[in-house]
């Protein structure tokens, strides 16, 4: 057979391969956050309140709020306001010095505290309506924040049935014994998770030392700080 002449530009040519894009690197895998101190504390604990009521744990829950938001307070606060949301009232010096080694015991401060809260809250004198009047105020706050949420604008609390809460609010965290000084601690401490600042509890005391009606003074001190930022604050 006679060869077949094919054109040299006829020819078969290589395919022309396109390079593939140049891969991109793999991006870097987030490193997971360590877990934090109150993280590892809430866990650590866990297993010791399986067996502690809906009270206790809301107690549980308002001292690692207050704790919280209040990172700088110091041990003898703390140790303050486990006492006063626990049992309605500040430690004497014997407790606070036992208190002080409960904290010590441990380098992470919120299990510290918590193991704290966990001895009092099953102590015979816990005073379980600071708990109660601490729920009351977080529903209000929870309405106040879905309305927010939907674009509404929610309105300062000037109603009688806000007066009529704060009133039962006062009366539940009132513990018979309680000083003024002590009485304005709670108050803050309830409604918006911080001790209240010098001028703060100065005139708190000033109103229920002056009041011819103690009640009344106590709600009206509930009454104000339901209708303050700080207690309408997303939490």
């Amino acid at each position: 057979p006679c060869d077949v002449f094919v054109p040299k530009n006829e020819m078969e040519q290589p395919e022309n391969k396109v390079a593939p894009p140049p891969s991109k690197p793999a991006a870097a895998q987030s490193t997971p956050k360590p877990p934090s101190q109150t993280d590892e504390a809430l866990k650590a604990e866990e297993p010791h309140w399986q067996n502690l009521d809906a009270t206790q744990h809301s107690t549980k829950d308002l001292v690692m709020k207050v704790l919280k938001k209040n990172p700088s307070m110091k041990d003898p606060q703390v140790i303050s306001a486990v006492y006063l949301l626990s049992l309605g009232r500040t430690p004497t010096d014997e407790e606070s010095k036992q208190a002080e080694k409960t904290l010590a015991e441990t380098s992470n401060r919120p299990l510290g505290t918590l193991k704290l809260t966990r001895e009092l809250v099953q102590h015979k004198a816990f005073h379980r309506s600071i708990a109660t009047a601490h729920d009351q105020l977080s529903e209000v706050h929870r309405k106040f924040a879905a309305k927010r949420d939907a674009g509404q604008i929610p309105i300062v609390l000037f109603t009688d049935e806000a007066h009529k809460l704060a009133a039962a609010c006062a009366s539940a965290i009132m513990v018979a014994g309680q000083t003024d000084e002590q009485f304005a601690d709670l108050a803050y401490l309830v409604a918006v998770s911080r001790f209240p600042k010098a001028d703060e509890s100065k005139q708190a005391v000033a109103l229920l030392k002056n009041a011819t009606d103690h009640a009344v003074a106590a709600k009206e001190i509930l009454f104000f700080l339901m209708n303050t930022r700080d207690f309408f604050a997303p939490q």
